[in-house]
């Protein structure tokens, strides 16, 4: 089990490590270059902070400890309402999207569309949803390691306005983000394995990716996110009670 010190030191790095990557790439690539460098530059910065990840659970942890044991099949049901909401945003993008602008984008890049968020998915549920959430149950409630997880999750988003997204933008992605890691924390402790979550995710920034690409809007998204939240607390409450049965 890894304790709260490994979580918060890995989240750290992680998190440095991409915030610097974002502020080379976006003084590297200025606007008008070819997308194809962006993106190259991008998914360059997100598979070092990956490796990264993955380095530091080979040196000092281990993967069942962090999150890979068995998984519980039963308890993926708890995750329904966000693929609900996923199939819903995907549909609307497939929908309201014309052919021609897919392919108007080389197909290369959408590797790298496709790719890179994988490798953030990966990396962001190992380091907050793994290390760092069962770091923080080391002597502490389940609630309290879900609120340093979550908050820790929310305010690695910062990072975005290093690429100069709008300061307004970059705080409501922050919220969001912590709606977001307010429903998996509780997911990724009842399932009993981060692949579900880590597969999820990725699905997630695939389709918001594109919807930014293409224009399309997702007003509902907070509404389907709460309703996650609402359901995954409530699971939390389960967990809650199954870890005092256990230790009395």
């Amino acid at each position: 089990m890894p304790t709260l010190w490994q979580g918060v030191k890995v989240a750290g790095i992680y998190v440095a490590l991409i915030a610097f990557g974002t502020f080379v790439v976006s003084n590297w690539v200025r606007p008008g270059a070819d997308i194809a460098l962006l993106w190259t530059g991008l998914f360059a910065v997100q598979a070092v902070g990956a490796g990264y990840v993955v380095g530091a659970v080979r040196r000092g942890l281990q993967w069942r400890a962090i999150g890979f044991d068995r998984i519980d099949w039963r308890a993926l049901v708890w995750l329904t309402p966000a693929v609900i909401l996923l199939i819903t945003m995907g549909r609307s993008v497939v929908l309201q999207t014309p052919l021609a602008v897919f392919t108007a984008v080389p197909a290369a890049v959408w590797a790298l569309v496709v790719a890179t968020p994988f490798l953030i998915a990966f990396a962001e549920e190992v380091v907050f949803r793994g290390i760092l959430l069962r770091g923080a149950m080391v002597g502490a409630t389940v609630l309290r390691a879900i609120m340093i997880s979550t908050s820790a999750f929310a305010l690695a988003h910062l990072i975005n306005g290093l690429a100069g997204q709008e300061a307004v933008n970059t705080l409501l992605q922050t919220a969001f983000a912590f709606l977001v890691g307010l429903s998996l924390a509780p997911l990724a402790l009842r399932i009993g394995n981060l692949w579900p979550l880590i597969i999820w995710h990725w699905l997630w920034n695939i389709v918001v990716l594109v919807s930014q690409i293409i224009g399309v809007l997702h007003p509902f998204a907070v509404v389907g996110m709460a309703m996650q939240a609402v359901v995954s607390m409530w699971l939390w409450t389960r967990v809650r009670d199954h870890q005092r049965q256990a230790s009395a």
